[in-house]
């Protein structure tokens, strides 16, 4: 049996159905004979409902109204970064920047495989013309 402390501590995922059987068993088994931990969880339940309330009837803010945000507040944006694009770019600088060529690797984009670098079998520093 788990105490007020503990079952409080469980409430918010046992409202969203999110605990392990067992720990959700221990929390039931627990409000039924505690009044204030049911309350809690009352509390708990209404919180998340008034929140997800608060999510429909406010969509996400978009990227313009950002920017209108920033502009009347006389604020101007540094930077605008992707990423995922400066992470693959930071790789391939840092394997580039090696003597031997980068590793054959391959990123996956909306399902399919976008190849990132394919190392050549010729030598750094030798001329194209030239036979290996």
């Amino acid at each position: 049996m788990i105490d007020c402390n503990e079952a409080q501590e469980l409430l918010p995922w046992y409202a969203t159905g999110r605990l392990p059987t067992r720990d959700a068993e221990d929390v039931a088994a627990h409000l039924l004979s505690c009044s204030a931990c049911r309350n809690e969880l009352a509390d708990v339940v209404w919180l998340r409902q008034a929140i997800g309330a608060a999510e429909r009837d406010n969509p996400p803010v978009r990227g313009q109204v950002w920017r209108r945000i920033m502009t009347s507040a006389g604020l101007r944006p540094i930077a605008d970064i992707d990423i995922g694009s400066l992470l693959v770019g930071l790789r391939l600088g840092v394997s580039a920047s090696r003597a031997r060529p980068p590793v054959r690797a391959s990123l996956h984009v909306l399902g399919r495989r976008v190849r990132i670098a394919n190392p050549s079998r010729r030598k750094p520093n030798s001329d194209p013309g030239e036979e290996p």
